[in-house]
C-alpha cells in the first residue's frame, strides 16, 4: 500500500471516473423514474413522495453496491484501472462503501465538492470521504 505505483495519476483517474459514473447513474435514472412513475399512477398518486427519496438513494446505491462487489471498484474505477481497498488492503466492507458513497454524496453536495480538495494535500491521493469510510483508493496493479 505504500508503493507509488498504486498512486500514479489518481488524480485524474477519479475525475474521468466520476464522470463515467454519472453516466451510468443517469442511465439508471431512467428506469427508475418509469417505474415510480407506474407506481404513483397505479396508486392513484397516493405513492407520489416516494420518487424524490428514491432519486436520491439511487447514486448512493450505485456507488455502495459496485464498490462493496467482487471487483470493489464503481463502473468508472474498473474503466480506469482503479479499486476501493480498506485502510489494510483488504477489500472494503458494505459499510464501509456506505459510508464512503453518503460521505460522498452528502458532503460533495453540501460543501460544492470542496471536499476532494484534500486529495491534492496527501501522498495517497484520499479525499475526505474515503478517510472517514477507512477507505484507499488505488491503481489496479494485477
Amino acid at each position: 500500500m505504500t508503493e507509488p505505483a498504486f498512486y500514479d495519476g489518481l488524480l485524474f483517474k477519479r475525475v474521468v471516473a466520476f464522470g463515467i459514473d454519472i453516466i451510468c447513474v443517469g442511465g439508471l435514472f431512467i428506469p427508475a423514474l418509469i417505474i415510480l412513475f407506474m407506481m404513483t399512477a397505479l396508486s392513484l398518486g397516493l405513492l407520489w413522495f416516494l420518487i424524490g427519496p428514491a432519486l436520491g438513494i439511487l447514486p448512493i446505491a450505485y456507488h455502495t453496491l459496485t464498490v462493496s462487489g467482487p471487483a470493489s471498484a464503481t463502473i468508472g474505477q474498473r474503466v480506469m484501472g482503479m479499486r476501493v481497498l480498506s485502510e489494510n488492503g483488504s477489500p472494503p466492507t458494505f459499510w464501509q462503501a456506505l459510508v464512503n458513497a453518503m460521505a460522498f454524496y452528502i458532503l460533495g453536495g453540501a460543501t460544492g465538492w470542496l471536499v476532494v480538495l484534500v486529495a491534492l494535500f496527501n501522498d495517497q491521493r484520499r479525499c475526505v470521504h474515503d478517510f472517514l469510510a477507512g477507505t484507499v483508493v488505488v491503481n489496479r496493479l494485477a
